[in-house]
Formats: structure tokens, C-alpha cells, sequence
């Protein structure tokens, strides 16, 4: 009968292998045990959530819903704020009931006194009763206002007029309230040429020889 002869360093080997073998499956078995258990968590969190939401509903009443608009604005679909007829020089943006139509536009730079002026006639489309007409007017200085009501020819009396500065405004009022129809707003200013580059200014620049023009 043959005899197997097994050396002692395969002996160790052996059991180096099956101890590793053991450590390998308890090392499975226990991740495998831990993501058993928080899938369980899951679904039994999921469970009872869902049966709270089948709960009956509470008494707790809910806090109330306050609307609050400025006493003297609108809004309109868009978000933008519109003050009321009576106030159209709060609005940053010109009023829709005054439309402008035609400008007649004359303008006279003096560019030795670095000043200009000059006068100007809107004729504007009154789409609603109002008694204000409002133009942009930056660090001018006007005078001699008219306004003409165009279908009568007759000139419409003036209460007074003012500048709003905070939106660049020159605010015309009048006695009373002028009809729907076409009106031509006059006017002469003048201003200067320095001090700014915001709308009419004079600037400086070299031409191809070097020359300050």
C-alpha cells in the first residue's frame, strides 16, 4: 500500500488557505446581512409613510394669505409697477396715456460757449383723459410751455409744471382735464455742452495728423 508523504510547510500552506477561506465567507455573510437589513429599513420607512399619508386630515388651520399692494401703484401682467393718472411722474416709465407721434425739433450748439438751445413741438395722442404731460428732460432748463389742443386750435390753460428729478422728468399740468384727442405740447430749452456725456455733450478727438478736434 503506497504512503503519501506530506510536508510540513504544505501542511501550514493548507491551513493558511482555510482560515482565509473562512474570513472570505463570514466577511460575505456579513455585508450581505448589513444591505439585507437597510433594504428592510426602506421599505418598512416607505410603508408607514404611505399610511400616514391615508391618515385622516387635521383641524390645524392654515395661516392666512395677506395680499399687500402700494396704495398708489398698479401692476400689470408683467410685474411692472404703474403709478395712478393723477401721480404719472412716480412711474419710471413714460405713461401710455400720452403718446408721442411727431417731434418738430430745433436745436442750436454754440460750441464756443460749450451751451445750447433750442424749442420743440410734440404732437402727441391722448388715449385717455388726463391733465399731465410728462417728458424726459435732462439739466434743462425750459420755459415758454404750451400746450394746443389741435382738433379746437385752441391753447389749453396751465396749472404748473415742475421737474421730477429722481426719474429725469419734466411735468406739465394743466386745470383740467383734456379729452381724448391729438395735442401738441411746445416748448423752448436750452442747456450745456459740459459736465456730462449723457445725452447732448460735446467730446474731443484727434484726427490722422495728431490734431485735437
Amino acid at each position: 500500500m503506497a504512503k503519501i508523504l506530506v510536508t510540513q510547510p504544505s501542511c501550514v500552506f493548507a491551513v493558511i488557505i482555510f482560515v482565509l477561506l473562512l474570513f472570505s465567507v463570514g466577511l460575505l455573510v456579513f455585508v450581505l446581512k448589513g444591505q439585507l437589513h437597510h433594504e428592510t429599513s426602506l421599505e418598512e420607512t416607505a410603508v408607514s409613510h404611505k399610511g400616514s399619508s391615508r391618515g385622516p386630515p387635521t383641524n390645524t388651520p392654515s395661516p392666512p394669505v395677506v395680499s399687500t399692494t402700494l396704495p398708489d401703484s398698479q401692476s400689470d401682467a408683467a410685474g411692472h409697477t404703474h403709478q395712478p393718472e393723477d401721480t404719472p411722474w412716480l412711474d419710471f416709465r413714460l405713461s401710455k396715456t400720452v403718446i408721442p407721434v411727431h417731434y418738430d425739433l430745433l436745436l442750436h450748439p454754440d460750441l464756443e460757449t460749450d451751451t445750447f438751445f433750442g424749442a420743440v413741438e410734440i404732437t402727441t395722442n391722448v388715449t385717455k383723459d388726463t391733465r399731465h404731460f410728462v417728458v424726459h428732460a435732462y439739466k434743462l432748463t425750459v420755459r415758454d410751455v404750451r400746450v394746443v389742443d389741435v382738433q379746437r386750435d385752441k391753447e389749453v390753460a396751465l396749472a404748473k409744471q415742475f421737474v421730477y428729478s429722481p426719474h429725469e422728468y419734466f411735468v406739465v399740468t394743466l386745470e383740467d382735464q383734456v379729452k381724448v384727442g391729438t395735442y401738441r405740447l411746445k416748448y423752448e430749452f436750452a442747456g450745456t455742452l459740459n459736465g456730462t456725456i449723457i445725452g447732448f455733450y460735446k467730446s474731443r478727438y484727434k484726427n490722422g495728423r495728431n490734431e485735437t478736434r
